[in-house]
């Protein structure tokens, strides 16, 4: 009997490290050379535990490093592999975690906004 996930055709799918990917991930933040800004993106087949392994990693993130600001954007919701809509929930999510305004961007995602949708009025009604 098997110990690893199969596939419909009896192969067995080889189950990720999650040990060796979280000290990969502990290693790259105390050892990081750029300290501004790192990104990671996890993509596979269903069932494989990228979703476990992100929660582990915020999880490690909330709770050793505070001071490190984080987001995470699932790109399976349709909306958030448009460019607009996942540069406004990028920025709500940071502003929801941090309380950053992000003056500068929305004055130039407004302009931007009006030059690709001219027919569309940027003020509130009402």
């Amino acid at each position: 009997m098997s110990t690893c996930p199969t596939t419909n055709f009896g192969k067995e799918r080889v189950f990720v490290d999650r040990k060796a990917c979280i000290q990969a991930f502990r290693d790259n933040i105390k050892n990081s050379v750029n300290k501004e800004y790192n990104v990671l993106l996890y993509h596979g087949i269903s069932g494989i535990g990228k979703s476990r392994l992100q929660k582990e990693l915020q999880s490690i993130l909330d709770e050793e490093y505070p001071e490190i600001i984080w987001a995470s954007i699932d790109f399976d919701i349709k909306s958030h592999r448009d460019t607009d809509t996942f540069l406004i929930n990028l920025r709500n999510k940071i502003q929801e975690k941090c309380g950053a305004n992000f003056y500068l961007f929305n004055a130039v995602h407004a302009i931007y906004w009006k030059k690709l949708y001219p027919e569309i009025s940027l003020q509130k009604q009402g």
